[in-house]
């Protein structure tokens, strides 16, 4: 093997070294982050905050995040009752 494939080798192992460390830098997720989901109706005075991922490339379902008042994060079931509550009191405020 001369010396041109092997640098072209080279160069092609070292941009997806980069690439890959890269990725891992931004913080990119390799699969969803809820693994289990609940429809228990959880009380609105203890969401502080709710987060909805889209589904993407690593994770093909949407997900529903909710951060309760004392910081544990609850994954719930897009199909929930809280949702469809919340969903009737936004279309009320319009």
């Amino acid at each position: 093997m001369s010396i041109k494939p092997r640098l072209l080798l080279a160069a092609v192992a070292l941009c997806c070294i980069i690439t890959s460390s890269a990725m891992g830098i931004t913080g990119r997720r390799h699969r969803c982050i809820c693994l289990q989901t609940t429809k228990r109706l959880i009380p609105l005075r203890d969401i502080k905050k709710i987060e909805v991922t889209p589904p993407g490339g690593n994770c093909r379902q949407v997900e529903i995040i909710v951060t309760r008042n004392n910081g544990s994060p609850v994954c719930i079931d897009p199909e929930s009752p809280l949702l469809n509550l919340i969903r009737r009191m936004q279309e009320q405020q319009r």
